[in-house]
């Protein structure tokens, strides 16, 4: 008797301290990555909110060193905040030749970006493209999804891009309507350049979990799952995962 209650209190620390150590270790890599961002804008005390909505750091860790390992040249993002920021400053930091279009449906939202991309002169490296949530084409719908971004003003932001090489999808919000975050690959398949990564964000959830699986077959190509995101690319290119601890 006296052995097993051992063995099971040994197995209970065991298993606490396991919990432990892999959380500490999640702590270190936010951190780790929030490090690897600060280096774009150290030079300013311009502070870039972070809250339960927004997009993790390693996501766009991911993201910058997919841009600058893979040599991206036509960048859209769908939902615009702290990654836009980001992304606009990699830009002008590494002196990228790169389009770079950020999609958002709420006009306030996308004044007050407009405003910071303003005071930290990154205004001629990002497009803020204002496009209202309407009714979406059934042909871009999947399942009972109703709603998208307003198509008429993507495609005429659009009209002059050939070619996409680096999408991220973080809009609209989840809850406007079911899988609303599906029409982006499909609205975007003709545009896709040879090679190309395709992030999507809040994979931890049952919506995007089922959005990914259409893009997979869509795309005919394997995604891969890291923490919160998710992201397809054929296999012909660098893999850009950040440095993990």
């Amino acid at each position: 008797m006296i052995k097993k209650i051992k063995y099971r209190i040994n197995a209970y620390v065991d298993g606490r301290l396991k919990g432990l150590y892999k959380k500490q270790r999640k702590i270190s890599q936010i951190q780790f990555n929030q490090a690897q961002l600060h280096q774009l804008f150290n030079d300013t005390s311009f502070f870039i909110p972070f809250s339960n909505w927004a997009i993790s750091p390693s996501t766009i860790c991911h993201v910058l060193n997919d841009i600058v390992v893979n040599n991206r040249k036509s960048i859209i993002e769908f939902g615009a905040g702290a990654s836009t920021l980001y992304i606009a400053k990699l830009l002008k930091s590494n002196h990228i030749e790169a389009s770079f279009l950020t999609v958002e449906s709420d006009l306030d939202w996308a004044a007050k970006l407009t405003k910071q991309l303003k005071v930290l002169d990154l205004l001629d490296y990002v497009t803020v493209v204002t496009a209202p949530i309407k009714p979406v084409d059934t042909a871009l719908a999947f399942e009972e999804q109703k709603l998208w971004y307003d198509a008429d003003a993507l495609d005429k932001a659009l009209h002059t891009i050939p070619t996409i090489d680096l999408v991220l999808v973080d809009g609209p919000y989840g809850g406007l309507t079911p899988h609303s975050r599906y029409s982006a690959v499909p609205y975007l398949n003709h545009k896709l350049a040879r090679t190309y990564s395709v992030f999507l964000d809040d994979i931890d959830r049952v919506d995007e979990q089922n959005i990914l699986k259409s893009w997979e077959a869509r795309l005919n190509c394997r995604a891969r799952i890291i923490e919160r995101y998710a992201i397809l690319s054929p296999d012909e290119q660098f893999y850009a995962k950040p440095f993990q601890l």
